[in-house]
């Protein structure tokens, strides 16, 4: 594994968060907390998990702009 043991269990989190495994969730963030994990940064990570939610709500809406448009 290329990545130092806290950042992929940020991955982890986050693909986690975008399952929507509740479980998972609390476990990893248990275990990045006992990493010494901020509060900063598992929010940072909750933060980019909404934005590529937000995103890809967006893609998925961009049929109705297009027919809003013609």
């Amino acid at each position: 594994n290329p990545l130092d043991p806290k950042t992929s269990m940020m991955v982890a989190l986050a693909s986690s968060i975008t399952l929507g495994s509740e479980e998972c969730v609390k476990e990893q963030t248990k275990m990045l907390k006992k990493m010494g994990a901020t509060k900063e940064e598992i929010a940072f990570v909750v933060r980019i998990v909404k934005h590529a939610h937000n995103s890809a709500l967006m893609g998925r809406a961009k049929g109705a702009f297009e027919v809003l448009q013609s």
